[in-house]
C-alpha cells in the first residue's frame, strides 16, 4: 500500500533507494518550484469513467469524474460512497488498474497506474493516473476527443 515513509527515498528494511510513495509525490507537488515537468499538455474535460482492478476477478470498480487529460495520463475525482468502501484499496493498489473513459461517442480503455492521490473533501479524492498500456485504436480515439475539446476551448 502506498504510505508515507519517514524517509521516502529509502525502503523500510534495507535502507536502499526506491520509488517515492504516492503521498511523497503529492507532498513534492505541494512544494512546486514552478518548473513544468509534464511530458504532454493537459486538456480540461468533463468526462465520466470507471476505474477498477485489472487483475482481479472481483468486480471492484468506482465511478470517476475526469477533470483533465493528456496523452500520458489524467486527473480524476472519485467519491467514496457506502458501496465503494474499498476506494482507498483501489487507489493505493501497487498494481495496474483498468480505466474506461467515456469520451464523446466512444469508450477508451487503458491500463493505468496511480501516481498520487489525496482527499480533497470528506468523501472525495483527487488522483493522478498515468496511462501505461493502451491499444492504438483507443489511443487514436483519445487523441481525437482531446483535439475536439481543445478546439472548443477559448
Amino acid at each position: 500500500m502506498k504510505r508515507a515513509h519517514p524517509n521516502p527515498g529509502q525502503s523500510h528494511s534495507t535502507g536502499e533507494s526506491r520509488r517515492p510513495s504516492a503521498h511523497r509525490s503529492f507532498a513534492d507537488h505541494l512544494t512546486w518550484d514552478g518548473q513544468e515537468r509534464r511530458k504532454h499538455e493537459r486538456v480540461r474535460v468533463n468526462w465520466k469513467g470507471v476505474l477498477g482492478r485489472a487483475a482481479s476477478k472481483a468486480r471492484e470498480t468506482v465511478d470517476v469524474q475526469v477533470l483533465n487529460v493528456s496523452e500520458g495520463g489524467c486527473c480524476i475525482h472519485v467519491r467514496q460512497s457506502g458501496a465503494e468502501q474499498d476506494l482507498l484499496g483501489v487507489l493505493a493498489a501497487e498494481e495496474r488498474l483498468k480505466l474506461n473513459l467515456f469520451v464523446p461517442g466512444a469508450v477508451v480503455n487503458s491500463l493505468v497506474e496511480v501516481r498520487w492521490y489525496v482527499p480533497i473533501h470528506e468523501e472525495i479524492y483527487s488522483a493522478g493516473l498515468e496511462f501505461v498500456a493502451m491499444n492504438p485504436r483507443d489511443r487514436n480515439l483519445l487523441l481525437s476527443a482531446m483535439k475536439t475539446v481543445a478546439r472548443r476551448s477559448p
